[in-house]
């Protein structure tokens, strides 16, 4: 499509797009907008972010049983003196990683197996690299 050729020749204007996705992504990781907190409607977006399974399992594997060492007149820190209140805070306690990893995994193939099919179809990528290897 025309829409695509431009993007393929402007590295500027694919760079910004993905920026852009990337900040709505991170928007919906939970860390501003917690899921429970969601409408039905928008709940999609969630499942469709990549933070939305990397934060919660970075932030739990950070913070649960970390105790932080805080001064007695460090009213904020004292609120979250330890790392699982953090946790509950976020809603984050009960976090799976193992099942955001698989989750992850499962998503990066996807995208490496549709980016793969464009470029083949648009570029005949696999004849390009076979020719640079041999």
């Amino acid at each position: 499509s025309a829409g695509m050729m431009r993007l393929k020749a402007s590295v500027a204007a694919t760079t910004s797009l993905i920026n852009c996705i990337a900040e709505i992504f991170a928007f919906f990781s939970g860390l501003y907008i917690a899921f429970d907190d969601t409408s039905w409607g928008w709940r999609w977006f969630f499942y469709l972010s990549h933070s939305y399974q990397s934060f919660p399992s970075v932030a739990r594997i950070a913070f649960e049983d970390l105790q932080i060492q805080c001064e007695s007149t460090n009213v904020q820190c004292r609120l979250f003196s330890s790392g699982n209140t953090m946790l509950a805070s976020l809603k984050l306690e009960s976090v799976d990683v193992a099942l955001n990893c698989m989750v992850l995994a499962v998503r990066w193939l996807c995208y490496v197996l549709v980016a793969w099919l464009f470029l083949e179809r648009e570029a005949r990528f696999t004849e390009l690299v076979w020719k640079q290897v041999g």
